[in-house]
């Protein structure tokens, strides 16, 4: 019944509702038979404040969802052009280190202390390509998460930051294998990876989800009017 008096409501010709029995001039045509048909519950907060809340409440999580993929977007084309650059430098950097002087053209005390300040050099390098290598995966999983619990696992980059995204993975993904054999880890590198790695991972991806999620959560809440509890989750922020 329902179905047939909102389709009449469609219909070109007014003739075509004459016939429907209802309150005339209510764009919400209902039958008018409240002995058989009652739609509100009008005893415990039905009617039209229930309707207003559920609409309220679909509002909100559409805003939310449209805030939050354009963020996990934004995110990944800021990344990959700041970041991007300090892929660029690293690859100078290696250059510079891989281009150095030879043992023949220093005194063997100097090539001593060139070998030793490399050594160094070559470190610190590492420690940059590693930190590359973690905002990467660690953005990557974050998204994954935020995907697989918004968007029932649907992709949420676009083309232009996909490309852009991958382009810069791939450029990190390429320094990383270098370092693994330009400078491998040490014995003692690779347990302290193995025993803390993990659990820092996981740790790192938590609350890079949380935060994206949280962003949105602020952004929709203050769009939606209700900057008390935009204010509630900086707080909570804040103090953790």
């Amino acid at each position: 019944m329902a179905t047939l008096y909102g389709a009449t409501l469609l219909a070109p010709v007014m003739d075509r509702i004459d016939s429907n029995e209802g309150e005339r001039g209510n764009p919400w045509v209902l039958p008018w038979n409240p002995g058989r048909v009652d739609i509100w519950d009008r005893s415990s907060n039905g009617g039209w404040e229930a309707i207003d809340a559920a609409v309220r409440r679909a509002t909100g999580d559409g805003i939310f969802l449209f805030i939050l993929v354009l963020q996990m977007n934004g995110a990944a084309l800021d990344i990959a052009r700041v970041e991007g650059l300090r892929a660029a430098a690293a690859f100078y950097w290696m250059g510079c280190l891989l281009g150095g002087p030879r043992e023949t053209d220093l005194a063997p005390k100097e090539w001593a202390e060139h070998k030793k300040e490399q050594a160094s050099a070559w470190h610190s390098w590492r420690a940059v390509v590693a930190g590359l290598l973690a905002t990467v995966m660690v953005e990557e999983d974050a998204r994954t998460r935020l995907e697989g619990r918004y968007l029932r696992g649907q992709a949420s980059l676009f083309a232009d930051a996909e490309t852009e995204w991958s382009m810069f993975a791939e450029i990190v993904d390429g320094l990383w294998s270098l370092s693994e054999k330009l400078v491998p880890l040490t014995p003692a590198e690779e347990r302290r990876v193995s025993k803390d790695g993990g659990r820092l991972f996981d740790d790192r991806v938590q609350e890079r989800a949380g935060k994206l999620a949280d962003d949105a959560r602020i952004s929709t809440f203050d769009r939606l009017g209700e900057q008390r509890r935009a204010l509630a989750i900086l707080e909570r922020r804040l103090a953790s």
